[in-house]
């Protein structure tokens, strides 16, 4: 299973908030989760794990 998020190349600037939700959303990820995954706290079997119980 693959997920895919794309986020503007409208230049250097910080996400806020509402697009993180977005991407996490888009991704089946709490705004937690997300950020666990951008810091590498969440491993890759941990991510397909969580997105496997959610499509069950």
């Amino acid at each position: 299973m693959v997920r895919t998020t794309m986020v503007s190349h409208g230049g250097p600037r910080q996400i806020g908030q509402p697009l993180l939700g977005k991407i996490a959303r888009q991704l089946g990820l709490t705004a937690s989760q997300l950020e666990a995954l951008v810091q590498c706290t969440l491993s890759a079997d941990e991510y397909y794990r969580l997105i496997g119980e959610i499509e069950r």
